[in-house]
């Protein structure tokens, strides 16, 4: 019970879900709860009064107080999403030219895990398209 995915909530629900769970004051749901949103019994997390669906087609309202907050805590990536992505950034660097996938790899080592390597890869592209647009001007043609 200590590995429960706590996600789709805003950080203050999460902490008391979180103390709940360490505390051994948690009490897992024995069958679905009423989503207040859409009246279908869809929720499975306990304490939570809104369901995952309600909670993103609403634009991030928090699944357990229903305040709508911007830092909502996204779901963690199942295995599948992330063998997925892992997929298609590898063919996406092996499109890449030489020097551009060397740059990528080298940029990715530096940073040590903090920044995801599909962030990196897309900062690099777009500093490259922009770089390319800046050194044509219209005096060119």
């Amino acid at each position: 019970m200590n590995d429960l995915d706590v996600s789709r909530v805003c950080p203050r629900c999460k902490d008391v879900i979180e103390w709940k769970i360490k505390y051994k004051k948690y009490k897992p749901l024995t069958v679905p709860k009423k989503c207040t949103k859409c009246d279908q019994k869809t929720i499975l997390h306990a304490y939570h009064i809104i369901c995952d669906e309600c909670s993103s087609e609403n634009n991030g309202l928090c699944a357990k107080c229903g305040k709508n907050g911007e830092d909502i805590v996204p779901p963690k990536p199942t295995e599948l999403e992330l063998i997925r992505e892992k997929n298609e950034f590898e063919r996406e660097l092996k499109l890449l030219p030489e020097r551009k996938r060397r740059t990528v790899l080298r940029h990715i080592k530096k940073s040590d895990g903090e920044e995801s390597p599909r962030t990196i890869l897309n900062r690099l592209l777009a500093n490259s398209r922009k770089n390319i647009s800046d050194s044509y001007s219209d005096d060119d043609y």
